[in-house]
């Protein structure tokens, strides 16, 4: 396999344009964070309306309506993993700047709860609840604390191990689990009553992972809980469900990233997985997975469901998750290298920059700090060491 294309300068320009802003910059879901916007926030039909605007008008309002950039925690710790696989390929990337993003992770933590754990930098939005800035989620907490995990893998620093030990501590005091016959399912934050399955096994493979180093037998045990009960809602098809109801058990279909996250998660639990048939339900969800891409690499936006817009997170995510299936199933590093072609080519600004989403007609070019920038680095970088590892020729 042969990529033609300079990725090497892509990557180091992607890093340069993060670098110059400070690891600060705006994030689809950010409205609130305008102070016209803000004083609102109580409002449901408006703060919904001006979060679901700012998610998807091209036209970017943020800064006629003072909106802010800012040090997002999970940007952060995808931009540190990223980091840590382009030391070990080779690039030329100071522990110094590593050691920045730590001290960022540290200062940008949410505050009011035991342990350690991180939130967005904005209060946010959706239709079921307002969630006020820094309020922490698994989700947050687990690509932090992952990149942590990552750069103790590069040093063996035992601080960084202790702070990813202390965020698995919070996701067990503070993210009680729903209990079922099969397992458990985290809690996305503290008192959220829902079953989001891809945010529990985010959780859990942080968990599994810590195991690993510390052979703490209480992390390994709910990690295999969490990924029984995620492993027994897979649907015949490979197929996961975004959430169940936390009631009614009745399921919210969503396809998206979050099935790569899950099939990421599930690769990361594998090494402790005591169960003979995982790598087969990996492949499952694989086939299906593959299904939500078309064959010049370009992602759907709902599989089956919408053709547009096409996101760069879904771009991003296919890249990371098919990369990485390729050391199980080589044939998905060739996959991985067309959706990485694809998006080269019609959401990359060839200044270091990615765009958000390309619509049927028109493109949104607002640039994300975590959405695009953030996840495509470690995208290619992810690409990059699938390619290492799988001895192919990039040039």
């Amino acid at each position: 396999m042969h990529f033609d294309s300079n990725l090497e300068k892509i990557v180091n320009d992607t890093i340069f344009n993060i670098k110059s802003k400070s690891y600060k910059g705006y994030d689809p879901y950010d409205a609130l964070t305008s102070p016209y916007v803000y004083k609102y926030k109580k409002s449901n039909n408006f703060s919904l309306f001006m979060t679901v605007f700012f998610r998807f008008s091209p036209i970017d309002m943020r800064r006629a309506l003072k909106t802010p950039e800012a040090v997002n925690p999970k940007a952060l710790g995808l931009i540190l993993s990223s980091y840590v696989k382009l030391i070990n390929l080779g690039f030329d990337l100071k522990i110094r700047e590593l050691d920045t993003l730590v001290a960022l992770l540290i200062k940008y933590r949410s505050k009011n709860y035991s342990d350690i754990s991180w939130g967005y930098p904005f209060p946010w939005k959706n239709r079921w609840r307002l969630v006020e800035k820094f309020e922490p989620s698994i989700v947050s907490t687990s690509f932090a604390a992952n990149s942590l995990l990552d750069y103790y893998s590069l040093t063996n620093n035992n601080f960084l191990l202790e702070m990813s030990e202390k965020a698995c501590n919070f996701i067990i005091k503070n993210l009680k689990p729903k209990k079922f016959d099969t397992g458990l399912c985290f809690e996305y934050m503290p008192g959220d009553k829902t079953v989001v399955l891809n945010a529990s096994a985010l959780g859990a493979s942080l968990l599994a992972r810590v195991s690993e180093f510390t052979e703490n037998r209480l992390f390994r045990d709910k990690a295999q809980a969490a990924f029984n009960f995620i492993l027994s809602r897979q649907l015949d098809n490979g197929r996961w469900e975004y959430s169940y109801d936390y009631v009614t058990d009745q399921p919210r279909s969503q396809t998206d990233w979050h099935q790569g996250f899950i099939l990421d998660s599930l690769m990361n639990y594998i090494k402790i997985s005591e169960g003979k048939n995982i790598i087969d339900q990996i492949k499952l969800g694989a086939s299906f997975y593959e299904k939500q891409f078309r064959p010049d690499g370009s992602s759907f936006w709902r599989h089956n469901q919408m053709d547009y817009p096409i996101n760069i997170h879904n771009q991003a995510q296919g890249i990371i998750t098919f990369s990485r299936l390729s050391h199980y199933f080589p044939e998905y590093l060739e996959l991985a290298e067309r959706i990485l072609e694809w998006t080269l080519d019609n959401l990359y600004s060839n200044e270091g920059t990615f765009y958000y989403q390309k619509g049927r007609f028109l493109k949104n070019k607002i640039i994300y700090i975590r959405w695009s920038q953030a996840w495509m680095l470690l995208a290619m970088a992810t690409y990059l060491e699938a390619c290492k590892d799988n001895n192919e020729t990039i040039s």
